[in-house]
């Protein structure tokens, strides 16, 4: 950390849902109680909402997690904020928080349209509508990151333009097997997850010597995964029908003749699913 801190000018950090201890407020947070020693005029940490000024004298407003402590507080500095630039971590409807994954509840993207250019953390999957732009989280943590471009991005102040730097760096990978015929496309396995997706093993000879194969590039764990659909060459066009998107897919379907409250129903589904995919 000191050796970061004596080459930079300065560092800002917005507290996000996975800083903080509890889900009602900001007060309790990892980072603060981490670096409480480091914090100074060059590197700050904001657990509420504040309006900024940059080392070249743009105005920003920095909105950190929202929750039921700091929510009434928090939209009324957004609604009187001069800034024309907004930077957060935040919960907006109508977004992408995985890939295919749309957020049913949250804030109404409408509190931002004021801005130039609103950039959030939070959802994992890069996107942007009108003005607000998702950055997306730098590197893959679940098997819900797989396959969705992760990585950096510089904001140009003058331009209000945004440069994004691509990570290329992945944790997680799937192979095939197609019975006797297969052979090893990958071979940048070490020190990734692993998944073989089997279409047909009836040797079984062959199919253990595939999986040793595999296990040779030394990944950090290997599932394997027999495709229980068959869905044959429609693997390749539905992008391999990822597990956990299909679970969660098949859950869906079974509410659909649900009488209640159909929109609190699918958000139950979908948290419930969220914390599945991050459990380690």
């Amino acid at each position: 950390m000191l050796p970061v801190l004596s080459e930079i000018e300065r560092f800002d950090l917005i507290l996000g849902n996975h800083d903080v201890a509890h889900k009602n407020t900001n007060l309790v947070a990892g980072p603060i109680e981490l670096y409480r020693g480091f914090i100074s005029d060059r590197f700050r940490i904001y657990s509420e909402t504040t309006e900024v000024s940059l080392l070249d004298g743009t105005k920003v407003l920095y909105v950190p997690w929202i929750n039921e402590t700091n929510r009434e507080d928090s939209l009324i500095k957004i609604k009187a904020s001069k800034a024309q630039v907004c930077f957060g971590h935040l919960e907006l409807e109508g977004f992408e928080m995985y890939r295919g994954l749309e957020c049913v509840e949250g804030l109404s993207s409408t509190h931002f349209h004021k801005f130039d250019v609103t950039c959030s953390g939070h959802f994992h999957h890069k996107s942007s509508k009108n003005s607000i732009h998702y950055l997306g989280s730098h590197g893959e943590f679940t098997w819900a990151d797989y396959n969705d471009e992760r990585g950096f991005h510089i904001f140009d102040t003058e331009t209000r333009e945004l440069e994004f730097i691509p990570n290329p760096y992945t944790m997680f990978e799937k192979v095939h097997y197609h019975g006797t015929k297969s052979t090893l496309e990958r071979t940048d396995l070490s020190g990734k997850y692993v998944k073989v997706i089997v279409a047909e093993r009836s040797d079984q000879i062959a199919f253990e010597q595939f999986i040793s194969d595999v296990e040779s590039l030394n990944p950090i764990e290997i599932q394997v995964v027999d495709d229980h659909l068959n869905a044959g060459d429609l693997i390749d066009t539905l992008d391999e029908v990822d597990e956990t998107e299909d679970t969660l897919s098949i859950f869906r379907k079974a509410t659909e003749l649900y009488e209640g409250d159909r929109i609190q129903m699918d958000s139950f589904i979908t948290e419930l699913y969220k914390e599945a995919t991050e459990i380690e």
